[in-house]
């Protein structure tokens, strides 16, 4: 019973990471496009980039590869959002000014 437990355990901290991994990028090029040709080559960019920069700055630290490519990808997904909403933002303001 106990080797059961503590292999779901494993296999389920194993398999998040690359669930992630395959998610934000996605919706990172769902914030910069409507088109999906556009959002399947921006998220394939992502996921390219962001694992290339992940791998090469966990080497030189030394820390976890996994977790530094999906901390990387949460981060440029956080960027764009907050980018992308003062955008909207702005544009909003621009429609509602009274001359």
């Amino acid at each position: 019973m106990l080797t059961t437990i503590s292999n779901a355990r494993w296999i389920t901290r194993s398999t998040q990471p690359p669930y992630q991994a395959l998610v934000i990028p996605a919706i990172t090029a769902r914030l910069l496009t409507d088109s999906f040709n556009r959002m399947i080559l921006l998220s394939t960019l992502f996921g390219a980039l962001s694992g290339l920069m992940g791998m090469y700055f966990s080497y030189y630290v030394n820390v976890a590869s996994g977790a530094t490519i999906v901390l990387l990808q949460a981060s440029v997904f956080g960027l764009v959002l907050t980018v992308t909403s003062l955008q909207k933002r702005a544009a909003r303001r621009l429609l509602h000014t009274h001359v």
